[in-house]
């Protein structure tokens, strides 16, 4: 019992003392596709929880859905907030037909940061023919 109390009061302190922010994770989406058998892709931004069970999924943070083949490109622009003890861990989690064969879709995952505790924005151009990224970040709030 003395504890569990002991635990509670350490909690209490922590948590009065601390300020607790959250992590917002902006990314704004290009997917490139020469022949896409579906020109609709699905994109999600999802944070990756420290261990992976059945308890605890991956958080989905937001989610859009992008159209290739569109004259000027599409730019897809998603936001995720959370708050995490060890950091935000953002990534995006990609379901495309930039494949080969018909009636097959592929799922593309692309991380972003590991540890993320300060609020970043996400240029990510993608190409899927090749599943080549380019990721460029810079700090939200300076």
């Amino acid at each position: 019992m003395r504890v569990l109390l002991l635990a509670l009061l350490t909690v209490s302190f922590v948590a009065s003392t601390t300020r607790f922010d959250s992590t917002t994770a902006f990314v704004k989406v290009v997917l490139r596709c020469k022949n896409p058998k579906d020109p609709n892709v699905k994109v999600f931004l999802m944070d990756s929880d420290f261990i992976e069970n059945v308890w605890d999924e991956d958080d989905t943070l937001d989610f859009g859905n992008y159209r290739l083949g569109l004259t000027p490109e599409m730019i897809l622009s998603l936001r995720g907030q959370e708050f995490e003890f060890s950091g935000l861990d953002p990534y995006l989690y990609i379901v495309h037909a930039c494949t080969d064969k018909l009636n097959t879709r592929k799922i593309y995952n692309l991380p972003l940061m590991e540890s993320m505790y300060r609020s970043r924005i996400f240029d990510v151009v993608i190409d899927l023919d090749t599943e080549t990224p380019s990721v460029s970040s810079r700090l939200a709030y300076p």
